[in-house]
């Protein structure tokens, strides 16, 4: 397993690919003890010595990673309470909830105060990078880091060394499970059960009958409509996006040809299909553009008598992941025109 130290920052320095930000710079010369002590005396709770050590050995002048040298409780705060607002946003619209939460209470507003209470007892966690966090307890070396979004959470490097080179550096084919689920991973609790998508972690989505009767009379009428063309759309890690299996470059270029498509009748269904190391930046990208050319995701379902299943496989998830997305209103009419308005990420069936 890969560990921090010497070589490894210089290998860092040499070979890091941030984008156009500027580089961070490691080795010698980020913060003191004292420094981290204050930290954890703020934070209330440890770092861990891995981590301890690369905050000692980092220079980030342009905010590649969490601003810890200019560390802020309240800007601390606003990373975790984000999380927390990710699984309310499940609990209130996508049906989630934790068999350790026992019954689920009538009242929204009741059940929301049972998953916030719990949540503060979860292990803590340490912003890194975006919605990457490293696992604070138990307090110890090598625990994971976790990539989060609602409660479409994975393991991002098996462990911090592991997730610098993942997210970085190794782009390669296969990097994800290489830097991942290759290593042996520290379980933690709670992260790990989610990441690892632990059926006894979840209880299943009770319905009310009439929303029953509607999912059910949906799915009869998609089994009735005509079929319509399916293009597969693959975005790759080298930033090839291929449409139909011809190749495009960008964004635009992908936009250009799905304005083609739209006009074809009926309009196709399209099924994105991400490559496992695809940046979210891009997913989200390719999701509001479809979104403003007039595409909406369809939401898969299971229905067995009064239950639903949804898979709870997000857009982008894995390369085993996609979404399909289907015509179901009139594009805008140019993307000058359009404002991208930001929506909360819908859960679909994968292939």
């Amino acid at each position: 397993m890969l560990q921090l130290g010497p070589e490894f920052f210089e290998l860092l320095n040499a070979k890091q690919q941030v984008g156009n930000q500027q580089p961070a710079i490691y080795g010698k010369g980020g913060l003191s003890t004292l420094d981290i002590q204050l930290i954890e005396a703020k934070l209330g709770f440890l770092v861990p010595p891995d981590f301890a050590l690369l905050l000692q050995n980092v220079r980030d002048p342009d905010g590649v990673l969490f601003p810890w040298s200019r560390f802020t409780k309240p800007k601390y705060d606003e990373s975790i309470a984000w999380i927390l607002k990710g699984i309310e946003f499940d609990i209130r619209e996508n049906s989630l909830w934790l068999k350790r939460w026992g019954a689920r209470p009538a009242a929204l507003s009741d059940a929301l105060d049972i998953a916030r209470s719990d949540f503060a007892t979860w292990p803590k966690l340490l912003p890194v990078s975006g919605h990457r966090f490293l696992a604070a307890e138990p307090h110890r070396a090598d625990n994971p880091v976790f990539s989060i979004n609602q409660t479409d959470i994975i393991y991002y490097g098996a462990n911090l060394a592991h997730y610098l080179i993942h997210e970085f550096v190794d782009h390669s084919d296969g990097s994800y499970v290489r830097h991942t689920h290759d290593q042996e991973i520290q379980r933690v609790e709670i992260w790990s059960d989610f990441a690892e998508r632990r059926v006894d972690f979840y209880t299943k989505a009770k319905l009310s009958e009439a929303k029953a009767r509607q999912i059910a009379a949906a799915m009869r009428a998609r089994a009735n409509e005509k079929p319509r063309p399916l293009i597969e759309i693959e975005m790759k890690a080298d930033g090839n996006i291929f449409v139909g299996g011809e190749a495009t470059i960008s964004i635009a270029a992908l936009e250009s040809k799905l304005r083609e498509l739209t006009v074809q009748k009926p309009p196709p269904d399209l099924r994105v299909r991400p490559d496992e190391s695809i940046s979210r930046e891009s997913l989200q990208a390719c999701q509001t553009l479809l979104e403003r050319l007039g595409f909406s995701t369809i939401l898969l379902f299971e229905l067995h008598g009064n239950e639903v299943f949804r898979f709870a496989v997000p857009f982008g998830a894995s390369s085993k992941a996609c979404t399909t997305f289907r015509a179901t209103r009139r594009p805008l009419p140019s993307s000058r025109d359009a404002r991208a308005r930001p929506q909360a990420m819908q859960r679909s069936n994968s292939a």
